[in-house]
C-alpha cells in the first residue's frame, strides 16, 4: 500500500514544485516552461508505469503481499501453481481483477502484466476463456466467463480444479447464471480441452 501512497505523494511534489517556480515567476523563457511541464509530465507518467512493486515488494505470504499493494478490493480467490500464484479481488458486484505473483525462496514477489502472456482464447456460445502463461514458468492459469439458463458443470483433459466465483447482479437478467471461472493447469498442449455443461471446447481448433 505504501507504494501507492509513495506515487501520489510524488506526483502531488512535482505538481506544487512546478506551482511555486511559476508563481514566483523564477523562470521566465516560454520554452523553459514548456519543457519544465513537459519533462514534470513524463516523470509522473514513469512514476506511476513503471513497475515500483517488484523491485521494493516481497512478503512470506500472497494476502500480506496484496494488502502492501493494493489498497482497495476484497480478496477473493487464490490458485497457486507450482513456481506462481494467481490472486483474484473483486473491485465491485461485477468486476474482478487478476494479480500475479511468483514464488521466490522466502515468499512472494508480485508480477507486471509483461510477465504474464495470454497463449490462448476461445469465445463459444456460453462465455469467454483465456489461458496465461507466467514468462519463465510452466505455470498456466484458465481464466473466464460463464453465462448461461442453466448452472455450470465445467472439467477439462487434465483433471483440473476449478474455482467458480458466482457474480450476483444478474438476477433480473434473462440469464441465470453468471460466474468467473478459474483454475490452474499443470501443463498445457494445443489439445487442451474444456467441457462446459457436457459441450467439449477443444482451445487448439479456435487458430
Amino acid at each position: 500500500m505504501w507504494i501507492f501512497y509513495l506515487r501520489i505523494f510524488l506526483s502531488i511534489a512535482i505538481l506544487v514544485s512546478i506551482i511555486v517556480l511559476f508563481a514566483k515567476k523564477i523562470i521566465h523563457k516560454n520554452y523553459l516552461k514548456i519543457l519544465i511541464i513537459a519533462v514534470a509530465i513524463s516523470f509522473v507518467v514513469c512514476i506511476n508505469a513503471f513497475p515500483l512493486e517488484q523491485i521494493f515488494l516481497k512478503a512470506n505470504s500472497v494476502e500480506e503481499l496484496f494488502i502492501q499493494m493494493v489498497p482497495y478490493g476484497n480478496v477473493q480467490n487464490i490458485v497457486y501453481g507450482k513456481d506462481s500464484c494467481m490472486l483474484t479481488t473483486k473491485v465491485n458486484s461485477s468486476s474482478i481483477t487478476h494479480y500475479y505473483f511468483l514464488k521466490i525462496e522466502d515468499g512472494y514477489k508480485p508480477l507486471g502484466d509483461k510477465d504474464v502472456i495470454c497463449v490462448e482464447k476461445t469465445s463459444p456460445g456460453n462465455g469467454l476463456y483465456q489461458i496465461y502463461n507466467v514468462s519463465g514458468t510452466q505455470d498456466y492459469y484458465l481464466t473466464g466467463q460463464y453465462i448461461g439458463q442453466n448452472d455450470i458443470e465445467i472439467s477439462d483433459n487434465l483433471g483440473s480444479e476449478f474455482s467458480l466465483l458466482q457474480e450476483d447482479t444478474m438476477e433480473s437478467s434473462a440469464f441465470s447464471y453468471f460466474y468467473f471461472v478459474e483454475a490452474y493447469l499443470n501443463s498445457y498442449s494445443q489439445d487442451y480441452s474444456l467441457v462446459v455443461n457436457g459441450h467439449e471446447i477443444i482451445f487448439g481448433e479456435n487458430k
